[in-house]
């Protein structure tokens, strides 16, 4: 059995900015910051650190646990409004594809490790006609740090495959060094 594991963002498609003008919304509503992502390089980091990142640079300070859980609850819903918003959401060329290729193969499963929340990875997912590909994943909501959330990847698609897939048979693919 082989695991293969995709990133979402930047690897299977592009949401357009949906993301950033979720976690706008919300700096303004709670904080009344405008523009809160100005400077914000989102590439291969995980929501947790986004909004550690986001409160540093507008807040000069981490946020405290209550603030941590409305921006992750309000996150899940502005996510969910701004994705159809989003004019140029779209899925990188020849995906559909491989994704379907890989699917219909007895030997391989496939999973997602992002750094995404698990809400909004999986939105992605079925607004880019993706998510019935995915068993499995591993997601920022499991873990701020990419090799553990990554890791949850590898060892739920263990659990659905066989606990005895070797190191060799598991392929990460992403768009980042992180990845």
């Amino acid at each position: 059995m082989k695991l293969f594991i995709f990133d979402i963002d930047g690897t299977l498609l592009l949401t357009g900015g949906a993301g950033r003008v979720a976690f706008e919304i919300i700096f303004e509503e709670l904080f009344q910051i405008k523009g809160a992502w100005k400077k914000i390089i989102p590439d291969g980091k995980t929501d947790p650190l986004i909004i550690e990142e986001l409160a540093q640079k507008n807040l000069s300070r981490s946020l405290t646990k209550d603030e941590y859980q409305i921006v992750y609850d309000k996150y899940d819903i502005y996510f969910e409004q701004e994705l159809p918003r989003s004019e140029n959401f779209r899925v990188m060329p020849g995906v559909p594809e491989l994704l379907s290729e890989l699917h219909q193969r007895e030997d391989v499963l496939l999973g997602i490790a992002t750094g995404n929340f698990e809400k909004a990875a999986r939105l992605k997912l079925k607004q880019g006609g993706m998510d019935h590909f995915f068993d499995f994943g591993g997601f920022g909501s499991d873990s701020s740090k990419r090799e553990e959330l990554t890791h949850a990847a590898v060892e739920r698609g263990r659990a659905l495959g066989s606990e005895d897939v070797q190191e060799q048979d598991i392929y990460v693919v992403g768009d980042t060094i992180h990845d």
